[in-house]
């Protein structure tokens, strides 16, 4: 890979005879390291990217995008030499709370920053490539265009300052508090989390009047015990009658369970394979 595609993709088990590629979007103030691990349960026939944005991991030390466009931009073009000989689908799952794991990463899943960063870049590539996924899945979300998606009464996140910020994670809930105390790890994680929940606060998307502008099929998976989403919404954005849409036992964070994920990955790859 080129050394700009380096540092966005990264990808631990390398499948160079596989059939299709899953690019995975990470979530809200998120990295690699969770999806790195897909591509040892997937069989050689699929070869998982996982996205690693600005401002985390190896790209600390790279700004953090402010817009949607831009970051979209960014992903599309970066990625477009490893979409043209070979199919490809995309993967994004939204999160709405926050810890820190094993591995030093950040996890905020309070917005819906990798099915909607997945969704948008798939816009973008049909608009000026005329590429699309085989497959867009998205996890735990509704749809950009459901009001279901939007919080009411609350303070946009780049009002807030810093101490407000905090609180708000606070109140979220999910994160201990020895790590919100901790100044030194904050000054890490802070900062991309912020950025991306303020670019998400800012996305916004209605269905153009000529209709949707994907035409790939669209699987939504969600968990039982989550809140509600409009799943069905997803539906509205493709022309393609192959609509999914499967529940797993759990809250938001169903994929974390190794039964779940195992489904999961088992109804992607069944998917792939017939394409």
């Amino acid at each position: 890979m080129s050394r700009v595609m380096d540092k966005l993709l990264a990808c631990r088990f390398r499948h160079p005879d596989a059939a299709v590629r899953l690019f995975c979007f990470p979530w809200a103030g998120g990295g690699s390291g969770y999806y790195n691990n897909w591509g040892k349960l997937m069989p050689g026939t699929v070869e998982v990217y996982s996205l690693r944005l600005p401002g985390r991991e190896t790209r600390l030390k790279e700004p953090c995008h402010k817009t949607m466009e831009a970051l979209t931009n960014d992903i599309s073009t970066t990625i477009l030499p490893k979409l043209k000989d070979k199919p490809f689908a995309f993967f994004g799952h939204r999160c709405k709370n926050g810890y820190l794991t094993s591995v030093g990463e950040f996890i905020c899943y309070f917005y819906s920053m990798g099915a909607f960063t997945a969704f948008e870049v798939a816009r973008y590539l049909q608009k000026w490539y005329g590429l699309q996924p085989q497959h867009l899945f998205v996890s735990g979300v509704s749809a950009p265009q459901s009001p279901l998606r939007y919080q009411k009464n609350r303070q946009p996140v780049f009002e807030m300052s810093e101490e407000a910020f905090l609180d708000y994670i606070r109140q979220i809930g999910g994160t201990p508090e020895e790590i919100l105390q901790n100044k030194g790890m904050m000054k890490l994680f802070l900062p991309p989390l912020r950025a991306d929940l303020e670019l998400l606060d800012a996305y916004n998307y209605q269905i153009p009047d000529s209709g949707p502008e994907l035409s790939c099929p669209v699987t939504c998976f969600d968990g039982t015990e989550d809140r509600d989403h409009d799943l069905d919404a997803w539906a509205q954005l493709t022309s393609h009658s192959a609509f999914q849409k499967t529940k797993l036992p759990g809250g938001h964070f169903y994929l974390l369970d190794k039964n779940n994920q195992q489904t999961l990955l088992k109804h992607i790859l069944q998917t792939l394979e017939n394409i």
